[in-house]
């Protein structure tokens, strides 16, 4: 006869409201994202989170605002998902906010079009088509669709 061994896990759960009136100690930050309290001291050095002022010498008296929690869990997605670094997780945040400021511009000027996004094939062709020369990635020119000859060939294997 077999035998089998059923093992059951209990998980506990907690929430907690987070809300701009009352700061996130270091502790709760860390609680929060699931990491010890170093990590969130690595994430206060390479700038992705910052203590409130006036900065307290002991981290268990660091206090952050309620936006601190979303970079940091967004520090964590993207350690966990792609394997960055802190250093690297920092540019990344730092560039997807710079880019979400420049398109709230351009939305703001009224100029939501200028966000879109353009293959270089297509941006040949809507220069072709509003009659000035495209420039040619080589010495060869353009053929009508706006790809390269060189670069077509080497893709299919002609020369």
């Amino acid at each position: 006869m077999a035998s089998y061994t059923i093992t059951t896990h209990t998980v506990t759960t907690s929430s907690s409201a987070i809300s701009g009136a009352r700061p996130l100690a270091a502790s709760e930050l860390a609680h929060a994202v699931g990491a010890e309290i170093d990590w969130v001291v690595q994430l206060v050095e390479v700038g992705i989170v910052e203590v409130e002022a006036p900065v307290p010498a002991r981290t268990d008296d660091w206090r952050f605002h309620s936006a601190a929690l979303q970079h940091a869990l967004e520090a964590r997605r993207l350690e966990r998902d792609f394997g960055v670094g802190l250093d690297a997780a920092a540019l990344i945040l730092d560039l997807q906010h710079e880019v979400r400021r420049l398109k709230a511009v351009l939305h703001a000027q009224g100029r939501p079009w200028a966000l879109q996004t353009q293959t270089p094939q297509r941006r040949t062709r809507n220069i072709a088509a509003a009659g000035r020369n495209p420039t040619p990635c080589c010495s060869r020119t353009t053929t009508p669709n706006g790809a390269c000859p060189s670069t077509t060939a080497a893709r299919y294997g002609k020369s």
